[in-house]
């Protein structure tokens, strides 16, 4: 199916689903409902209009009260959201480069873990469920340290799990434990991050916040958005190179 055959149909179910029941911050729609959506088709989760999922709409509302600085930032995007690049790329402020390795529709192909960048280059990284399929993740976020500028963030959803103790990796697992895990993903992802995830990012540098959507927003705001995710808020400090 071509982009504008799939654009014509996402407009027509939109303009049934509308009504008040959920609100969706990204592209401000309001609907009956929302639709299946994700790897798992969870009821309620996809925005008819824009495609957002619960993550991206509990990430919009964050970025919007985030105190990020006044002046001019260099931001660069890994595998950029259709729902947020064209809203991004408006964005006066934002000088904004979006990245992927396979995608041919990016300003930049670049290896996450290999990036050709110089250092403190971009003063805001967002790179959103990326890490899971990253063989040296490890490495990958060094390079993402490397290239912020100091003061600067990684803004990082992640699937975390906060009662596993340590995080699981593909290499340790058989494939039916993969399959467990991460479904028709099993060939896909690497990691399965558990409690020691934070001290990970520590022990790059970051000074790190978990902000988990559930808890973070109002409870009427969850229900009505339709708010899901861990975000990880990795700053880099002052004075570091």
């Amino acid at each position: 199916m071509n982009v504008a055959l799939k654009k014509m149909i996402r407009r027509i179910v939109a303009q049934l689903l509308r009504g008040h029941a959920y609100h969706c911050p990204v592209c401000d729609g309001r609907f009956r409902k929302f639709l299946p959506g994700g790897a798992n088709k969870r009821a309620n989760a996809q925005c008819p209009a824009c495609g957002s999922l619960e993550r991206h709409r509990a990430f919009w509302l964050f970025l919007q009260n985030f105190p990020l600085p006044e002046q001019p930032l260099r931001v660069l995007h890994f595998a950029p959201e259709a729902c947020f690049e064209e809203a991004f790329r408006r964005w006066k402020n934002w000088t904004y480069v979006t990245t992927d390795l396979y995608v041919q529709e990016v300003d930049l192909k670049l290896d996450i873990e290999k990036l050709d960048v110089d250092n403190a280059s971009y003063d805001l990284v967002m790179c959103h469920h990326v890490l899971p399929e990253v063989r040296n993740d490890v490495r990958a976020l060094e390079e993402l340290y490397r290239i912020l500028t100091p003061g600067g963030y990684l803004l990082m959803q992640n699937p975390y799990d906060a009662h596993l103790l340590v995080t699981r990796h593909a290499a340790d697992l058989s494939l039916a434990e993969r399959h467990h895990l991460w479904g028709k993903y099993a060939d896909q992802y690497q990691h399965h991050y558990g409690k020691d995830f934070p001290e990970t990012l520590e022990n790059i540098g970051f000074e790190i916040r978990i902000v988990q959507a559930e808890t973070h927003f109002p409870s009427v705001l969850v229900q009505y958005n339709r708010l899901a995710g861990t975000l990880f808020v990795c700053k880099k400090p002052f004075g570091l190179a």
